[in-house]
């Protein structure tokens, strides 16, 4: 398995949080705001590239990974395989 060459995390400005406040974590408090900023940031990505998605379950923050996200770690592995539409071929 090829190593994993992670940039560090992208830079949040105090502007780009505010936004994300009132658009992708809608209602989120001071505290899940933070965790959701955190969750970015362990992951490498910034909150804005609708990686990972802020989301309330049961009264509590939830971070949900989106396919992208998942696509892009397993390109890092060199063993991501692609995601080309499938062939169905019909042998008649």
């Amino acid at each position: 398995m090829a190593e994993q060459q992670l940039t560090p995390a992208p830079t949040v400005t105090k502007k780009q949080i505010e936004l994300v406040r009132r658009t992708i974590a809608k209602g989120a408090t001071d505290e899940e705001l933070h965790l959701f900023l955190y969750d970015c940031e362990r992951r490498n990505v910034h909150p804005l590239d609708n990686m990972i998605y802020f989301a309330k379950s049961g009264g509590s923050y939830k971070a949900i990974v989106g396919i992208d996200y998942l696509r892009s770690r397993a390109a890092l592995t060199g063993e991501y395989a692609g995601s080309s539409d499938p062939v169905i071929r019909h042998d008649d």
